[in-house]
């Protein structure tokens, strides 16, 4: 039991009613919180109403409204959130985390509607890989890390955990994916590297079960999964840039058996790209979307930072075949390519690609924190429509006797924010920099910077223009920073020990 829910405050709501505690302390109540954790794959949802969206931040995990930029932090998680998954009609949110070696992992069931905690249970150790919904929302299954190694049963109805079966450690093979079929509520998948192990709940006999089946030769590393609407393909993307699809054979008995058939890159069209470009993706394919409606699309981002839109295709090759007399001859056949229909290059490496195809929108989060939304028809259009820091923050502050903006200072950026709703308002970039305080003039005209190369730098904070800059203030970092109240000098602190007062004139 948290500290809070031990002082009668209930988990998951913050300052609901009670302004102080039995003892008189007097309760912080967060009403925004400006983060998302574009590192969690498939971290980003878009809710099926279409006006809202649910992300981790930190041990938080955030319901957001897209339109009025509201938001209800739900708490739960005693450290970071590793995983999200809706619910398929979108009644259920499930989350797990990641915990300190020894400990225990939470997995947390939440009722979208109310946003509250409805069910937790933490049988897993270290970390939670994936929490998912069965289709029909009897079962949230969840899968255990590598130190884990269990898969757990837990009735939505009963609202308790059922069975759990942990993989001995003599098994090959460690799995780090899992999903949910789309028909059936009894049979799940985990992959791994070069190995797909097929999980089995038996309802009648209260257990699970599972087989291990070897790809053979094929062996990758997994970035991101999902099975296509009928159970028939599973389509995985993988850091070598390709997509490698596997059939699922379903035997009289009902049994699950996947196949190897192929796999998937681009499809280059001309001579010049066949000789000059590789047909897989670059820097791996760490985000996929199937469309439930469109059964030949499949929407692609890669660790570059390339989000697409593809077509899958079957295109004729020739491939040549030695007879042991030594005579080649070409055997035509056809090949599944993926012919891209749009592309958008974004920064930092894509995580999450949610079409919301209804309201023709194309969500996508990447690992620099950004989520963007493109227009499905037109995707030079698109904006940004929430951003944050990425890395680590240094420094905030408020101007003088003024708290609607605020700034931060973090890696490459200093940035000002809007204390009412959340948006970044400007941002000043110094590549391959840390920004390591940051402050304004009393008179409000000026943005200070101080920064890991030993510059004081100042901005305009109207247009971002660079107004002045004191080369060489410190030999090493400049590590603190003050401004007087005449606006006349600035006070800094270096790495190496010095203290120095610089005169501003207007010269």
């Amino acid at each position: 039991m948290s500290a809070a829910a031990a002082e009668g405050v209930p988990e998951g709501q913050f300052g609901a009613g009670d302004d102080f505690t039995p003892d008189g302390t007097v309760l912080l109540t967060m009403t925004r919180a400006i983060g998302f954790n574009g590192n969690v794959h498939d971290g980003l949802r878009v809710h099926h109403d279409g006006q809202h969206i649910v992300y981790p931040m930190g041990s938080a995990l955030i319901v957001a409204n897209i339109r009025t930029h509201k938001q209800v932090i739900m708490s739960g998680h005693s450290n970071t959130i590793t995983c999200v998954e809706i619910s398929p009609s979108g009644r259920y949110l499930a989350s797990g985390q990641a915990n300190h070696m020894g400990f225990k992992a939470n997995v947390c069931i939440w009722d979208f509607e109310e946003r509250k905690l409805i069910g937790r249970h933490a049988l897993h150790k270290v970390k939670v890989e994936a929490a998912v919904h069965s289709f029909n929302e009897k079962y949230v299954v969840s899968m255990g890390g590598q130190d884990d190694g269990s898969v757990v049963i837990y009735d939505m109805n009963a609202r308790r955990p059922l069975c759990g079966l942990q993989v001995p450690r003599t098994v090959q093979g460690v799995t780090n994916k899992f999903v949910a079929l789309n028909k059936r509520d009894d049979v799940f998948l985990a992959l791994g590297n070069g190995i797909i192990r097929v999980w089995e709940f038996r309802a009648e006999e209260n257990r699970l079960a599972y087989r291990n089946c070897c790809l053979g030769i094929v062996h990758r590393q997994i970035e991101c999964v999902k099975v296509d609407a009928d159970d028939r393909f599973v389509y995985y993307g993988t850091r070598s840039g390709d997509i490698t699809q596997v059939e699922l054979d379903v035997n009289q008995a009902g049994d699950v058996t996947p196949r190897f058939i192929d796999s998937i890159g681009r499809f280059l069209k001309t001579e010049k790209q066949q000789k000059n470009e590789s047909s897989w993706f670059g820097h791996g394919v760490t985000a996929l979307f199937l469309p439930t409606d469109q059964k030949d699309t499949m929407f692609i981002g890669t660790g570059n930072g390339c989000v697409y839109e593809v077509r899958k295709m079957m295109v004729p090759v020739k491939d040549p075949i030695r007879s042991r007399h030594g005579v080649t001859r070409s055997s035509p056949r056809s090949r599944t390519v993926l012919d891209p229909i749009r592309k958008a290059q974004l920064s930092g490496e894509i995580t999450t690609i949610y079409p919301a195809l209804h309201q023709k929108s194309v969500y996508v989060g990447t690992s620099v924190s950004s989520i963007h939304r493109f227009d499905s028809d037109n995707w030079a259009r698109y904006e940004l429509i929430f951003t944050t820091n990425h890395g680590s923050v240094f420094g905030v502050n408020f101007p003088q006797d003024f708290s609607g903006v605020f700034a931060t200072a973090g890696q490459d950026y200093v940035r000002l924010w809007s204390a009412v709703d959340g948006r970044e308002m400007l941002r000043l970039q110094v590549a391959n920099m840390v920004c390591t305080v940051v402050d304004f003039m009393r008179d409000g005209h000026s943005i200070i910077s101080a920064w890991s190369d030993g510059k004081i730098r100042a901005f305009s904070p109207e247009s971002g223009r660079l107004l002045y800059e004191i080369n060489d203030a410190h030999p090493k970092a400049v590590t603190a920073m003050a401004t007087t109240g005449d606006c006349t000098r600035i006070v800094t602190g270096g790495k190496e020990g010095q203290v120095r007062v610089w005169i501003v004139s207007p010269s």
